[in-house]
């Protein structure tokens, strides 16, 4: 894989996850305050739940880049 390709990667994915994960929860609690069913409310906060996991895997993994432990996978 190209080198500035990886160096993109590093930089910039997990931030991007970050954010992502920020949209799918505001988006479920959203959708789960402004349900007319009981069913749409539990779809909603199903999402945000979603989106919660979503972003606490996504800051875990900017620290681990930003940290310096997420080093070069091991060579076989």
């Amino acid at each position: 894989m190209d080198a500035s390709k990886v160096a993109w990667r590093r930089r910039w994915l997990a931030p991007l996850l970050v954010l992502a994960g920020l949209v799918i929860l505001a988006s479920g609690v959203m959708l789960g305050l402004t349900a007319a069913t009981p069913v749409q409310r539990f779809i909603g906060w199903l999402i945000a739940a979603a989106g919660a996991c979503n972003t606490v895997t996504a800051v875990w993994l900017l620290w681990w880049v930003r940290s310096g432990r997420g080093g070069p996978p091991p060579r076989h």
